[in-house]
């Protein structure tokens, strides 16, 4: 940037957070002078430094300060190496000498300000893409306890290295993908709650993965923070990759007194992806499982059994082989189990419709009359495709880019039906065939 900065105000360097984890005390940035000023143009470029690990997830806010009209950008950006980091702002629509405040946030932390006025665009003011070394070029993010899903593109057919290691950087995993469908695509599956030789798995049954070295035993239901991944080959490697843990602020889980149940009250998928339905079966070893009904031209019906003695079962409902043929329903676990009732699965010409399934549970092997744990799966338009920034949306994961940028984000509202719909009878859940 040529142009002198019109105000300078102070910068506010990394203010001790305190807090139960002693490191805390060391979260500290700060923004590189040579990257102001910040001039009324396009693709303004802030730089700073931190103290924070590699791959970190910051928050960068712009906002305008004497002014009436209200302006507030924000970008999401990731620690690369040496603690580098950068944001881009689009600053066209604001005039030249306005004030502006800029915070640089962890955690909702402030850890560095600046206050400054908005210079104006005489020439030459687009700052070059900032080309931040070590930022990851894909980072999935899951909640404690739920499953990852972390795509990998491949060559048709080949095989590529995956490494997982811990937030303290000692390695966890090496495997081996193979991509067995052709697609140029394994879909990676993480299971952060689960035990050791049941954590990783892939989400179509034609891929596979073989586990080459463990290195490292995780708690049952493994610790919030960042695991850095590394895949070597493939059609366009993801030389540096993070999987984020993040707490589980869910507070819809549909488990009854006796642990029978199921995890969440709603599950979402997109057409044509795999979509993850954890159930909990408490004391009893066999459940039985009816999934849709009359009013979404679809139905199947299973009986689900807790092969390991955990007392959960993690199914897979392929949206792609429902109706068609193909594998509609699998468990993650390789103990557990679950077999499709003969003649219950509904034939189709065409794939699912879009919309909400009921998914209703009953003890023992057995339908009865009325369905001991309710639950719904939300099924969404499109299979969405899986480029280095793209967002792949099976289940309750999502993937965002290296370098995320936009306004404010509203939040999505999960669709909640509660109790069962059109059931009415024992005719409705049971192995029937609907026309």
């Amino acid at each position: 940037m040529s142009v002198r900065l019109i105000a300078f105000a102070t910068l506010l360097l990394g203010a001790a957070v305190t807090g139960a984890d002693p490191t805390l005390a060391d979260e500290t940035a700060s923004i590189d002078e040579n990257s102001l000023p910040l001039e009324a143009g396009q693709q303004q470029v802030l730089r700073g430094q931190t103290t924070l690990e590699q791959g970190t997830e910051l928050t960068v806010r712009f906002q305008l300060t004497n002014t009436t009209a209200p302006y507030l950008s924000q970008e999401t950006v990731y620690v690369g190496r040496n603690g580098a980091f950068a944001a881009v702002f689009d600053l066209r629509t604001v005039d030249a000498n306005t004030g502006f405040a800029v915070t640089v946030q962890h955690n909702g932390t402030s850890l560095a300000e600046y206050d400054g006025r908005v210079a104006p665009c005489e020439s030459g003011c687009t700052d070059p893409e900032p080309d931040i070394a070590g930022v990851p070029d894909t980072v999935v993010t899951v909640e404690r306890g739920r499953v990852a899903t972390i795509p990998v593109s491949t060559v048709d057919g080949d095989s590529v290295q995956f490494s997982l290691g811990a937030p303290s950087g000692a390695p966890l995993v090496n495997a081996t993908l193979t991509d067995g469908s052709d697609d140029g695509e394994v879909r990676l599956r993480f299971e952060t709650a689960a035990n050791d030789g049941d954590r990783l798995s892939v989400a179509a049954a034609e891929d596979s993965i073989t586990v080459t070295r463990e290195r490292a035993t995780l708690a049952p239901t493994v610790g919030t923070g960042g695991y850095h991944f590394r895949v070597a080959g493939g059609a366009s490697a993801v030389e540096n990759g993070l999987l984020v843990v993040e707490s589980n602020r869910s507070a819809d889980f549909a488990v009854g007194d006796d642990g029978f149940g199921f995890e969440r009250a709603t599950y979402t998928s997109a057409q044509g992806e795999v979509a993850e339905i954890p159930v909990t079966l408490g004391s009893w070893d066999t459940a039985t499982l009816s999934l849709g009904g009359p009013a979404n031209g679809y139905q199947i019906n299973a009986t689900v059994r807790d092969g390991d003695g955990d007392g959960t079962v993690t199914l897979l409902f392929d949206t792609r082989a429902a109706g068609q043929s193909g594998e509609t329903l699998r468990t993650v676990a390789s103990r557990d189990s679950v077999t499709t009732v003969p003649g219950s699965e509904v034939s189709r010409d065409t794939h699912i419709e879009d919309g909400v399934y009921d998914i209703t549970l009953y003890r023992g092997p057995n339908v009865t009359s009325e369905a001991d744990a309710a639950a719904t799966l939300s099924l969404q338009s499109g299979n969405v495709s899986t480029a280095a920034d793209a967002a792949l949306a099976v289940t309750t994961e999502r993937v965002t880019s290296g370098r995320s940028t936009g306004l404010l984000n509203a939040g999505t509202a999960a669709i909640a039906v509660g109790g069962l719909l059109a059931i009415g009878g024992v005719t409705l859940v049971v192995r029937t065939l609907l026309s």
